[in-house]
């Protein structure tokens, strides 16, 4: 018998329609290069950021929320708590949420580089999980978090 492959407990593999993305790196075209890449929906084309959260511990996360939604909390007791995201006055693409996202990482505070004794340049974190969602909150497209690029010796 022919056995079909698995992956996340899907059939053939996974079935989304956004793009899943963890990508470490520094500057900002990259940053936006890779959240033009997120915020693209494989059906409809690019989506456009409706809210934003700044979390301690998933950075600041872009929500897409259609006008007939309202912003719900994620389904796992240690997920996104979404309650004091904020609205965007109109919605914004990937290049405003790209701006935004550099901005923000400008004057965030880095953790410590005591673990690396070499040399580091801030950085950034982009990503989403399985499906394309952030925190087992379905409503958002990505976060971005301030990391340092390790340089080796």
């Amino acid at each position: 018998m022919n056995e079909e492959p698995y992956e996340y407990g899907k059939r053939n593999g996974r079935l989304t329609y956004n793009f899943c993305v963890d990508v470490f790196a520094q500057g900002y075209d990259h940053l936006s290069q890779v959240i033009r890449i997120a915020f693209t929906d494989r059906l409809v084309g690019e989506k456009s950021a409706t809210h934003y959260l700044i979390d301690q511990r998933y950075g600041v996360v872009f929500f897409s929320v259609q006008p007939w939604e309202t912003l719900d909390d994620a389904w796992s007791p240690d997920g996104l708590k979404v309650s004091g995201a904020t609205k965007f006055s109109e919605p914004i693409g990937s290049r405003e949420a790209s701006d935004f996202a550099w901005n923000w990482l400008q004057e965030v505070e880095y953790p410590s580089t005591e673990e690396h004794d070499g040399e580091a340049m801030k950085g950034w974190r982009v990503y989403n999980q399985e499906e394309g969602i952030v925190g087992n909150c379905r409503q958002a497209v990505v976060a971005v978090q301030p990391f340092w690029v390790y340089l080796g010796k």
